[in-house]
């Protein structure tokens, strides 16, 4: 009976989630990326070939779109392009990790860390302040990294990294 409003629940979380970590050129797409990585690797040890290449022909169309939206970027994603993103993934995500017996791994828990974490911290430091959930901050993960004194593309590139290592536990 949890299923259906589980399964909405994280869609939604997703792609809000995707949406809020887009707050730096290239880092909704980068992580995407590393995110399509470990959801194909996941699709190929369990013998899922068509879940996997379309993993795959995501992966190479949001490698291309990244190269031209990482710092400095020359085009952007907009909000419709994150929760875009964030769809897909919550939908491959699903797919993915499906065990044979119907119930999901949580592996994508782990795969999505970076975002996962962020947006939750997101709302409790709203909650806590009284403030709207859907109101703008620049109190992110990758605001407070700039903040600490690296580059917007440093921040980019740690916050990938760490989601390359959620993804590697993952697996």
């Amino acid at each position: 009976i949890w299923a259906y409003p589980v399964t909405v629940l994280w869609i939604i979380g997703v792609m809000n989630a995707m949406n809020l970590i887009d707050g730096l050129d290239g880092l909704a797409s980068g992580i995407t990326i590393v995110a399509l990585i470990f959801l194909s690797t996941i699709a190929l040890i369990h013998y899922q070939v068509s879940l996997a290449f379309l993993c795959v022909t995501l992966i190479g169309s949001t490698l291309g779109f990244w190269l031209f939206n990482k710092s400095p970027a020359s085009i952007f994603m907009g909000d419709s392009g994150s929760y875009f993103l964030g769809y897909l993934v919550a939908l491959l995500s699903l797919w993915v990790c499906e065990k044979p017996n119907g119930s999901i791994s949580l592996l994508p828990l782990l795969i999505l860390a970076v975002p996962i974490i962020d947006t939750s911290f997101s709302m409790f430091r709203r909650f806590l302040k009284g403030i709207p959930f859907y109101s703008a901050d620049k109190d992110h993960l990758h605001h407070r990294l700039i903040a600490k004194g690296m580059s917007p593309s440093q921040a980019m590139l740690s916050l990938v990294v760490v989601s390359l290592v959620y993804g590697a536990i993952a697996l």
